[in-house]
């Protein structure tokens, strides 16, 4: 069984509006068809109480809800202490790769849950992804697939 972390660009596109927007609405209906396992990290979801547009959050939080296991942040660390891993360090340094924080924590937790991430972002995550799978080879995590849906 496939597992995946969908990052909030996809369902933003999908959801409300955006370039990508057919693409996304094409990947998720897809994605509801197959036998595949979506994780969410419960500080993916912390960023859109945030968010101005209410109806849009609405709608993200309820196929969060509905779609995926929520991974707790006492899980997630929990997870990291098991095996040993200082993702504080892994993070810093995964960060000098990709410039975002919030975006290479994701990669971390699906390098320890062995998920793969489908994002449109290419400008932290995608064009990333070889040296952020360097740092954690160091580490010892296991490499993460980035990609766009298809």
């Amino acid at each position: 069984m496939k597992k995946l972390l969908i990052d909030l660009d996809i369902l933003t596109n999908a959801l409300w509006k955006g370039e990508n927007s057919e693409k996304a609405k094409a990947f998720l209906d897809k994605v509801a068809k197959e036998d595949v396992e979506i994780l969410t990290p419960s500080a993916l979801i912390d960023l859109i109480f945030d968010w101005e547009n209410r109806k849009l959050a609405k709608s993200i939080l309820s196929f969060y809800s509905d779609n995926s296991d929520i991974l707790s942040q006492k899980t997630i660390l929990g997870k990291f202490e098991r095996l040993g891993i200082d993702y504080k360090k892994v993070i810093e340094e995964l960060a000098e790769v990709s410039g975002k924080e919030e975006d290479v924590f994701l990669v971390l937790v699906a390098s320890i849950f062995d998920l793969a991430i489908v994002t449109f972002n290419k400008k932290h995550l995608i064009s990333k992804r070889e040296k952020m799978n360097a740092v954690l080879r160091h580490y010892n995590p296991n490499e993460v697939e980035i990609n766009e849906p298809t």
